[in-house]
């Protein structure tokens, strides 16, 4: 009885090599191009793995120093989609992570307040989801880390990403300047797409493992 039970969870992990469906997932990190007088240095990621069903984008300044050591206050974000979300985006589908959410927008590159990113960017960016992103000013909030997720979405809908940088300096510095950054897909690093398997499947693939083992103990 026992080496029939080995013989069928061997069968069952091949089975699952063969056959079972694995998630999809992809998570890449880049530094924004500059298109301001003040570059602010502003890394994004992008996420389809951490949050199954859901793309987490994540915006950061330069406080480390990859980019001379310059930060900013973080006032907006911008995604552009292709293809389109089907059904379209609602405010209900964009959720908080890090930081502060002022205002959901959509098709626009001016969320109101001096928060926008026209006329420096490439003209193809059309704005599709825009954020701003806390209050003006770096004195009540200065967000350093924003991060948000987007029911629905994946890394590889994103055709464009901006953002707004205000209050940009070096850390002791009295951080007057501002920025706007932007980057197209086709500049995107490669993703590393990789598939990740399910937990039944890991489930399934261990115990077959464990019983081919063991049936090959016995016959030895």
């Amino acid at each position: 009885m026992t080496r029939v039970v080995a013989k069928i969870l061997g069968t069952l992990a091949l089975a699952t090599f063969l056959v079972a469906p694995a998630a999809q997932g992809a998570s890449i990190s880049f530094f924004l191009d500059s298109y301001g007088s003040d570059p602010a240095g502003v890394r994004a990621t992008l996420d389809d793995m951490t949050n199954v069903g859901f793309l987490t984008v994540t915006l950061e300044t330069d406080a480390i120093g990859d980019l001379g050591g310059q930060t900013a206050d973080l006032r907006g974000l911008w995604l552009d989609f292709d293809p389109a979300p089907d059904p379209d985006l609602e405010e209900a589908d964009i959720m908080l992570i890090t930081g502060i959410l002022t205002e959901v927008a959509f098709d626009t590159l001016n969320t109101g307040g001096g928060n926008n990113i026209n006329g420096d960017i490439p003209n193809t960016f059309r704005g599709d989801l825009a954020l701003e992103i806390g209050t003006s000013g770096m004195s009540p909030d200065d967000i350093q880390v924003f991060s948000v997720k987007i029911a629905g979405l994946n890394v590889s809908q994103v055709s464009g990403i901006a953002a707004r940088a205000t209050s940009v300096g070096g850390l002791n510095s009295t951080r007057s300047g501002s920025d706007k950054l932007f980057l197209a897909r086709p500049d995107f690093p490669p993703t590393g797409d990789e598939e990740v398997p399910e937990p039944a499947t890991l489930t399934l693939m261990g115990a077959g493992l464990l019983g081919l083992m063991y049936f090959r103990r016995r016959r030895n």
